[in-house]
């Protein structure tokens, strides 16, 4: 059979339309999708082998399509393996003792707690020393005679007890000091007399009889004239 060979220009021709339409379907969007494939040719002539054309230039690239929508998201993946515990940290110094707190304030009064029951009665102690003499219920007196400056008087006193011992004092002589002139015991009437000197100015003063077992108080006058 008889080869049939297609002219050095037309086989230039169609290399030429194919990188051109390539180059169109570069610079387009997204493909769309396929037809219907068409009826099978029939067969052509076999043409005479001609010379190779030479090959022309790549056409300019597209323009990039839009980005397509995200996707669903992905399954949880599994959990890793629990990592290996660290190695413990060193020790702090211990902390200083804190400030002391605010005093609180006072409590309330707890209620009084009921009274105990009574104890038993104890020994009787021994008995004790025996008191005082009963104080006489006898109205003490005093006399005093009058006196000479720098002389001595007689004094009586009554109503004391039998052997208590009686002080005879002067009250406020000199800036106000008592004076005491002298002590006598009192005899078993309680009754006494002495005589006793008087060193005193010019005046006159109150006397005092003191019982020292515990008679009722006693006074007189005590008249000191100027001596003659």
């Amino acid at each position: 059979m008889r080869k049939r060979i297609l002219p050095r220009g037309l086989v230039v021709a169609l290399l030429f339309s194919m990188f051109s339409i390539l180059a169109l379907l570069a610079c387009s969007g997204d493909t769309g999708p396929a037809g219907i494939a068409g009826q099978p040719g029939a067969p052509g002539d076999s043409g005479s082998s001609g010379t190779d054309g030479a090959t022309g230039p790549q056409g300019p690239g597209g323009d990039q399509g839009p980005s397509g929508a995200a996707g669903p998201q992905g399954q949880k993946g599994v959990a890793g393996a629990q990592g290996a515990a660290g190695s413990q940290g060193a020790t702090g110094s211990r902390g200083g003792p804190g400030a002391p707190g605010a005093t609180g304030p006072a409590g309330s009064s707890g209620s009084s707690g009921s009274s105990g029951s009574a104890g038993s009665a104890g020994p009787a102690g021994p008995p004790g020393p025996p008191g005082p003499s009963p104080i006489s219920t006898v109205v003490t007196s005093l006399v005093a005679n009058a006196v000479e400056a720098g002389g001595s008087t007689t004094i009586w006193g009554a109503g004391f007890q039998a052997g208590e011992s009686v002080t005879l004092t002067v009250l406020a002589v000199g800036g106000g000091v008592d004076k005491i002139l002298v002590s006598t015991p009192a005899n078993d009437s309680g009754a006494f007399m002495i005589d006793t000197e008087i060193d005193l100015p010019v005046g006159i003063y109150t006397l005092v009889g003191i019982g020292g077992s515990g008679s009722t108080e006693t006074s007189a006058p005590l008249m000191v004239a100027e001596a003659k």
